[in-house]
């Protein structure tokens, strides 16, 4: 059963919570087998060694590209297919 949604900021910095906050774009619901590939597969990050970013977020040179960076993400979270393909199909 998932405990409220992830959701992240343009700056790649992901979040969790009940609600996605205004300015933020949400993920995936916050399931157990979510927060295990949450912590496995996104960047730490280097200013606090706590936070999780979304890989290629913080560096996409626009909006258009740090998009492309989330549905990316999204796609290895929930369908655990590797960053950079682009079919929609659900593994099995």
């Amino acid at each position: 059963m998932a405990r409220g949604v992830y959701f992240c900021w343009r700056s790649g910095l992901i979040g969790k919570g009940e609600r996605v906050p205004k300015g933020a774009v949400l993920l995936f619901p916050a399931t157990r087998a979510n927060t295990k590939l949450v912590e496995a597969r996104a960047r730490l990050s280097r200013q606090d060694n706590k936070s999780f970013l979304v890989p290629g977020v913080p560096e996409a040179p626009t909006t258009e590209a740090a998009r492309e960076a989330v549905e990316d993400f999204i796609r290895w979270i929930v369908c655990d297919q590797p960053p950079g393909k682009r079919d929609w199909k659900v593994a099995s």
